[in-house]
């Protein structure tokens, strides 16, 4: 199977308003274990707002980088639609609630269609061993054996998420995919709250909520073995 594996660092968290500033993109065939074709590319055009403070800190990406070395995204994203139309599926690490959503955003803001191919979350898709309960991608790498040595930065994210992803079944992970994608929420009390933690939720501050992203077949095996209350929300 050929799949798209995409990363975007981007200036905030809301694809609404801020703006995707680099992409990483690896053409991958699953059958043969080999990169196809790579995409790693600033983005730059003269509206493209300062990052926020929290998301500087993480990919540490300046405007004088951006100014020097980005392409316009008419062109970036041109090749990356190239790429997409080659693949079977997208794969992604959180890319159902971020990068995908990103990537759609400045698709439809030069004008080019977006690949109809279903996207793989490596955070909800893979069917990883139950003593493997971390979802972030650098404890990932390190649980299977090895380091991301530039986390945070795209290209390096998508070998690592790919590396990773190698290592399971491509064709469930798509199946799953295919899937429609549930948010579900702990009903939990304070005093109960580790329990939630511990099935992989996490707190919404804003909503004072805690929730986790799952798959519909997921979301059944989800309420039979929580041992609490879960109400779900479609998306």
């Amino acid at each position: 199977m050929i799949v798209l594996g995409l990363d975007v660092e981007t200036t905030g968290l809301d694809p609404t308003t801020h703006r995707v500033i680099e992409i990483g993109a690896v053409l991958w065939d699953t059958d043969t274990a080999t990169p196809l074709r790579l995409l790693s590319s600033f983005c730059w055009s003269p509206d493209v707002p300062e990052s926020d403070p929290e998301a500087a800190a993480v990919h540490g990406i300046t405007m004088d980088m951006l100014k020097k070395y980005g392409r316009a995204y008419v062109s970036s994203f041109g090749e990356l639609g190239e790429m997409a139309s080659a693949a079977d599926a997208f794969v992604g690490h959180n890319c159902i609630l971020f990068d995908k959503l990103f990537h759609d955003a400045e698709m439809a803001r030069v004008s080019l269609p977006c690949s109809p191919a279903p996207s793989i979350d490596t955070t909800t898709d893979v069917n990883y061993p139950k003593n493997i309960t971390t979802r972030k991608l650098i404890h990932l790498a390190a649980e299977h054996g090895f380091l991301n040595p530039f986390a945070h930065r795209a290209l390096f994210d998508v070998l690592t998420m790919l590396k990773v992803f190698q290592q399971y079944d491509a064709v469930a992970a798509r199946d799953a995919a295919l899937e429609p994608m549930l948010t579900l929420q702990a009903c939990v009390s304070f005093n109960d709250k580790q329990k939630a933690k511990d099935r992989g939720y996490r707190w919404k501050g804003e909503t004072k909520q805690w929730l986790k992203s799952c798959r519909a077949s997921q979301a059944a095996i989800e309420k039979s073995e929580a041992g609490f209350e879960i109400k779900e929300i479609r998306q």
